[in-house]
């Protein structure tokens, strides 16, 4: 009986980190384009919604990759600074990246001089009720697209969900700590399929 229970809470325990650690749901954190050749060059991180969750997801990645990857990243306030209106809404559907979304970043594409734009978006927010213990799931889904010029083509894309249970904090503090994760989960990705990482 007393093994009993302490597998039972063994496997509680386990339950409970791996809800609160969160994770990606089954989507594409991020996939290369098949055909395409990703080379290290410069880079631009460009926010394809204007809302506030958005804004700090693309200014975590930028980050990451400035310090783990092999490109010349532009730093968000560079963008801000280039173009009076960003961040704002560019694309037209959050769960859809269109040819007339993809013309939109050739203005921005040719004020930075970039070599690749990769355009990031969340959306589907929100929070969940949880058990008593586990308290409340948030969760938000990320797009993406990276666009390669000239020509604005595709060379990889990203479409998953995240999620995290808010046990013991406050929402702020638990959503900070997604796009954390889910942008470090993303960045990985990308340096990995691409082969783009400073270490390699």
């Amino acid at each position: 009986m007393r093994h009993a229970r302490r597998v039972a809470a063994s496997a509680f325990m386990l339950v409970a980190a791996l809800f609160v650690a969160g994770c990606a749901g089954q989507y594409t954190v991020f996939g290369p384009t098949e055909g395409a050749t990703v080379k290290p060059g410069s880079l631009a991180v460009v926010c394809g919604l204007g809302d506030e969750l958005t804004v700090a997801f693309a200014q975590q990645v930028t980050q990451e990759l400035q310090a783990d990857s092999k490109f010349i990243v532009t730093p968000q306030k560079q963008i801000t600074a280039k173009f009076s209106s960003y961040p704002t809404t560019i694309i037209d559907d959050p769960a859809k990246f269109s040819d007339a979304d993809r013309s939109k970043f050739d203005k921005i594409q040719k004020g930075l001089g970039v070599d690749y734009i990769l355009v990031l978006w969340t959306y589907n927010s929100g929070s969940q009720s949880g058990s008593a213990v586990l308290g409340t799931n948030l969760h938000f889904s990320v797009g993406g697209r990276l666009l390669a010029y000239p020509g604005a083509r595709d060379a990889g894309m990203s479409d998953f969900a995240y999620e995290m249970g808010q046990l013991f904090k406050s929402q702020e503090e638990t959503t900070h700590q997604m796009i954390v994760n889910a942008s470090h989960e993303l960045v990985t990705e990308f340096l990995k399929k691409t082969g783009t990482s400073k270490e390699n």
